[in-house]
């Protein structure tokens, strides 16, 4: 894929939790540069990780380009203007995290009565309503249901399957992905989904998929390499966004 010519950023227009997006001189394309920023529990518990922005910059980049050579649309439109930017297709946002499990783990043995690292009999996708309102701290990402997803107008109905089935085959290729490329096992990810308003509205994967959306299990050694190192207090949080780009780029940070 080639970047689109001459696109220049412009303003900050957000910055969240992890990520900040810039404008461009191209309105239909955005910049999104990945921050050292880390947070967990809903932005309650927060740092900053040397390195990671630019490993999940490098990792969800690949990772796009590895989709879109699969038939999976995605947002991914190029490299940034640093080392860890991207260039993005601007899109709508659908208020939507759509989880999919490979394995129980977090807040899914929580609700359910499951041993953790129980696995599950085939891949589950799950919906939470996306909202980051700390107005409304009641609604903080909510599990929802497909016909409530429907009801409410968020998504139509066949959206909702194209979404299921984008998911179910994301897993399939990134399982082999973290597999062949990076040596680690895919326990469950979080991807999200915007639509292309220049394209009659199609749905594409937007944000990222990166260590900070997806549970990474090494299979060497059974140690954890994605932000539940942060999230659970473990020893070196760095550690597995340091050794992830090594693997895949060489790269020492």
């Amino acid at each position: 894929m080639s970047n689109p010519k001459g696109i220049m950023r412009l303003e900050l227009l957000h910055s969240g939790k992890a990520n900040d997006v810039y404008t461009t001189s191209d309105p239909r394309y955005l910049e999104i540069e990945a921050s050292d920023r880390v947070s967990a529990g809903n932005g309650e518990k927060k740092s900053t990780i040397a390195g990671k922005g630019l490993a999940n910059s490098r990792i969800s980049s690949d990772i796009f380009k590895y989709l879109e050579s699969y038939g999976i649309p995605t947002h991914y439109a190029g490299n940034g203007s640093t080392p860890s930017s991207m260039l993005v297709k601007k899109a709508d946002m659908i208020e939507l995290e759509v989880i999919c499990r490979n394995k129980a783990l977090g807040s899914f043995t929580k609700r359910y009565p499951c041993a953790t690292n129980y696995v599950l009999s085939q891949p589950l996708v799950e919906y939470t309503y996306k909202n980051d309102n700390k107005d409304f701290p009641q609604y903080s990402d909510p599990p929802i249901d497909r016909k409530t997803i429907v009801a409410l107008g968020i998504a139509s109905e066949l959206e909702v399957q194209f979404m299921d089935f984008i998911t179910t085959r994301v897993n399939e290729l990134m399982t082999d992905y973290y597999a062949t490329r990076l040596q680690v096992q895919l326990v469950d990810f979080k991807i999200e989904f915007g639509r292309i308003p220049s394209s009659h509205g199609n749905i594409v994967i937007c944000d990222e998929v990166s260590p900070d959306t997806c549970r990474l299990i090494d299979f060497s050694t059974g140690e954890s390499f994605d932000k539940d190192r942060f999230r659970n207090s473990m020893d070196d949080p760095s550690m597995g966004y340091r050794t992830l780009l090594k693997r895949l780029t060489g790269e020492v940070i």
